[in-house]
């Protein structure tokens, strides 16, 4: 590897690093509430797709990817407190 190729892959391996410590303070300080924005939103369409196996059709103002990603991962009855924890 050149000195170029290193000095990539220590910038992408420093980024990756910052970007999971500000997930981790995102989620551990400020987005602690599911309630405060539009958080319970966001479950409520990833619930529906689940349910309904992707065919809920989510409101077009929000962004589609966090929904459906999410809705990979939710099983009935799980409680929205798990829920919420589980996608921060």
């Amino acid at each position: 590897m050149t000195r170029k190729s290193y000095l990539i892959l220590i910038l992408i391996l420093v980024s990756a690093a910052l970007f999971v410590w500000g997930a981790k303070r995102q989620a551990a300080l400020v987005n602690i509430d599911m309630c405060s924005t539009d958080q319970s939103a966001y479950m409520q369409d990833a619930k529906n797709l689940s349910q309904t196996n992707f065919r809920f059709v989510t409101g077009r103002n929000r962004m589609p990817a966090y929904p459906s990603i999410m809705a990979l991962f939710y099983h009935d009855g799980m409680p929205d407190e798990e829920y919420f924890a589980l996608g921060k």
